[in-house]
């Protein structure tokens, strides 16, 4: 019951009494009941939130190990000679491993080579005529006694990686031997003894002409000249009539001694390739100019 109720019930008990006293002269006593007491307020309870502190966890420091780098030594390669000797490449040891970590490990030890530098391939041993590479019509007055010289009008030409050498063997070589040339220089420091040099020539048109008895061709020789400007001796090709016009290029191959008792293969300072007119007595020869090509001479 709340105050205001309270009140008025007061308020009306008091009234009551009054009246009553009133109405009878009696005296009498008044009884009467209070009202009931008011119900009590109520406050809301305050509910504080509980704080959790988030527990701190220390992060754990790692050092980082140190590792030291493995030396490692070069590897020595030749370099490659152009007319000349290659030369080995230099050992050079790899440099120690270095340690830049805190509480790392000891740094790598020196590395070593153990692999010597080959000596270069000497760029003579190959020629493949994408330009003449310091080949030459071999001169008039150079040739040895009992040939003759076929060089005046000779023309060497390089195409598309083929040399082509036009000759213009005459009437002389229907009665003669006759011969010529082109040549090369070499450095005479580069050994070529013991090799074998390959050849790929063709015949392609001309030499002999209508009026010989089925007889003519020639003979093709790769002839190096050592430091003294002896003539090795390395073997012969030869073309004949059949060989004319072929469409392929056919192969010689001319193998340089490891040693000679007459010349030095191992310092030689001249290649020639040489083409005689093939001779002999008693068939009828008719030479004219002839056209060569040339693919390669190689090892």
């Amino acid at each position: 019951m709340n105050g205001i109720t309270r009140s008025l019930l007061l308020a009306i008990s008091f009234v009551g009494a009054i009246a009553g006293s009133a109405c009878s002269n009696t005296s009498a006593t008044a009884t009467g009941s209070g009202g009931n007491a008011g119900n009590k307020g109520v406050g809301g309870t305050g509910v504080g939130g509980t704080g959790v502190g988030g527990t701190g966890v220390g992060g754990t420091g790692v050092g980082g190990t140190g590792v030291g780098g493995t030396g490692v030594g070069g590897t020595g390669v030749g370099g490659t000679g152009v007319g000349g000797t290659g030369v080995a490449g230099a050992a050079t040891a790899g440099k120690p491993g270095t340690n830049d970590s805190a509480g790392g490990g000891a740094g790598g030890e020196a590395g070593t080579n153990t692999v010597a530098g080959a000596a270069g391939l000497a760029a003579v041993n190959r020629w493949d005529f994408n330009s003449l590479d310091g080949w030459t019509v071999k001169p008039a007055d150079s040739f040895i006694p009992l040939r003759i010289d076929a060089t005046a009008g000779t023309t060497l030409q390089v195409s598309g990686g083929i040399a082509r050498l036009t000759v213009p063997f005459g009437t002389s070589s229907n009665t003669s031997l006759q011969t010529t040339a082109i040549q090369r220089s070499i450095d005479p420091a580069v050994s070529m003894s013991g090799l074998t040099l390959t050849l790929k020539l063709r015949w392609v048109s001309g030499g002999v002409g209508s009026v010989a008895s089925a007889e003519g061709g020639f003979d093709v020789y790769l002839i190096p000249s050592d430091a003294d400007w002896t003539e090795g001796v390395t073997g012969k090709g030869e073309l004949t009539l059949g060989d004319r016009g072929a469409a392929t290029f056919k192969q010689f191959s001319y193998a340089i001694p490891a040693s000679d008792a007459t010349w030095d293969p191992s310092s030689i300072q001249q290649l020639q390739l040489r083409i005689d007119s093939k001779y002999w007595l008693g068939p009828v020869f008719d030479y004219t100019t002839a056209v060569f090509e040339i693919d390669s001479i190689a090892q």
